[in-house]
Parts: C-alpha cells; structure tokens; sequence
C-alpha cells in the first residue's frame, strides 16, 4: 500500500546506501545482505536483489538502487479543467474553515469546501529514482602491516562487516615510545612520587589506568577517551589513521615530560659546576710543599678542564 506524505504518494521500500562486495583473485562476490527492494545491476533491472543474493562476478559491478514514487501531478473537475498542486493547495487552504478536529462552525463553509474537495480529483504520475550505490570491497586474503590491525576475515566468518578489526595494545605502544625517550619501566602500581624522572610504572594489566611517570599520574594517557578503545572495525586506511593517533599521542605526552627531565638537569649541572669550582678554590689556598706545586697546579687544571665542559654541555 501507498504512503501519502503532504501530495507525493510513495510505496514504503528499503534502501541500503551500502553494500559490501568481496574480492577473491579476479572474482567478485556480492554476498547475502540485509538489501530490500529493486535494483539495476550494470544497467539491467534485476528485480528483488535480495531473492538473488549471492552473485558472483568478473568485475566490478556497477549497482543502482531503483526507487519507485507516485506523485501528485495535477487535480482535474469533471469539465476536465486542469489545476496545479500549488494551487489546489492555496484553494484548499483559503475554503477550510474547521478547527483542528475537523469541525466547522458555519454549514455554509463546510459545503463549500466538501464540494470543492469531491469536484477535484488527483491525478498521479509515476516516477523512478535512481541511486548509485557505494562498494565496499572485502579483499578475502587482504594483509595489514601491523598486528594489531587485521583482515575481518581470519577472525570470522560474519561477511556483512567492515574489512578490518583494530585492536590497540597501548601499553605496548608507551613501552615502545618510553624507550624512545630514555624512560625505564620501574614497577607495577607505584605511587607518583616513585617514578620521579624518567621512569614510569602501569597502574593495571590491560590498560593506562592510573599509570604514573615523572612524579605524576599520567591522566593526560588515560582520561583521553581515544586511548581506551578495545577493538574497533573499519576500512584499513580508517584503522591505520586511528592508530597513528593513538600513537602522536602517547609520543607528545612523554616528549613533553623528556623535555620537563631537561630543566632539571640543567640546574644539576649548575649545582656540579659550584661544587667544583669551590675544590678548586679550597685547593687553591692549601699550603704545600714545592715538590707538591705540579701535582697542586695538575689538580686544579683538571678541575678546570671539568669546568669548561659542563659550561660548555649546559649552554648547547
């Protein structure tokens, strides 16, 4: 049966803008899928696609969804005047009179718009729509260059889903990336204050949960929603991109606490630089015998050598 919707009368179909066609070598299958009503396949009307799922092809087919509607073209009086949708509308609205249930208050009205409604009849015109459908391709025995990222199909037999399955390792992820940086793992469950400098420690087996790193819980890691997906389906080149991110961010968070590592190191090296410079002196003003002059004058030019150096790494 027909639905009415403001003039245009369409028979109710389902339409998928989707569809998933697998590739195995040179043949492509189209397999069962949730697909209603009629469709063009390169060109030739198939009828009900979904009684004659599935189909194998040489090449990439070319699928259109066909959509059938009947609209309202005119209205028509037994004089066989014509009158336009728009302005039977504007008639139709200027002659009712009733209120929202459907009453009128004066008769006179009423049969005004009574006739007027039974004198004009609709006369309908049948249309066809048609929609390019988009494929996408399921490569059988497709390979990913990462391990975490794999082909839908060495995990399972369901073949109305995306193409590749993403399950993130995070904390593989920041072992890999700490390493980078310098950063030693130094336990399991450690409160912040054990992990000052470059040390970080997980705070659970699975995930960033409560991980601590340079004195601090790491909430930068793990508030970030994009840090606690477990798995997550979709094309290869979607999936990679998430992992990129997944992975920029944990790259930014320990650069940033490499960099904060530094500031400290520089005040050490000023500590170190006072501490020799006050050898230096103290050996300066001993009193020593002339035979023990050069071992004197060979100390302190060591020191200085030390000196020059640190001065030297700490202004780099």
């Amino acid at each position: 049966m027909p639905i009415a919707r403001g003039g245009i009368l369409v028979y109710k179909q389902f339409y998928k803008n989707k569809m998933y066609i697998i590739k195995h070598k040179n043949q492509y299958l189209l397999d069962k899928q949730d697909v209603y009503g009629d469709y063009l396949i390169d060109g030739k009307n198939i009828g009900d696609l979904n009684k004659l799922l599935p189909l194998q092809f040489d090449h990439l087919p070319i699928i259109k969804s066909v959509k059938k509607s009947i609209i309202v073209d005119h209205y028509i009086n037994p004089d066989k005047d014509k009158l336009s949708v728009d302005k039977y509308k504007e008639k139709y609205k200027l002659l009712y009179k009733g209120d929202e249930d459907g009453d009128f208050g004066n008769l006179e009205e009423e049969y005004k718009f009574r006739r007027f409604t039974e004198e004009w009849k609709t006369v309908t015109k049948n249309i066809v729509e048609y929609k390019t459908i988009n494929l996408v391709v399921l490569y059988k025995n497709a390979s990913s260059k990462y391990g975490d990222i794999v082909p839908i199909y060495m995990l399972e037999e369901n073949r109305d889903s995306e193409l590749f399955i993403w399950t993130p390792n995070f904390q593989q992820y920041v072992t890999k990336i700490a390493k980078k940086y310098g950063f030693v793992a130094v336990g399991f469950k450690l409160n912040h204050s054990q992990t000052i400098g470059r040390k970080y420690a997980f705070g659970r087996e699975e995930n960033l949960e409560y991980m601590t790193c340079n004195g601090s819980y790491a909430s930068n890691l793990y508030d970030n929603y994009s840090l606690k997906i477990s798995s997550r389906r979709g094309s290869y080149e979607e999936l990679v991109a998430m992992r990129k991110g997944a992975v920029d961010l944990i790259d930014s968070y320990f650069k940033r606490e490499y960099e904060s590592t530094l500031d400290s190191e520089i005040v050490n090296v000023g500590v170190v630089v006072k501490e020799l410079n006050t050898i230096k002196n103290m050996i300066s003003r001993m009193n020593l015998k002339v035979t023990t002059v050069v071992n004197k004058t060979s100390v302190i030019g060591v020191v200085d050598k030390l000196i020059n150096k640190l001065v030297e790494e700490e202004t780099k």
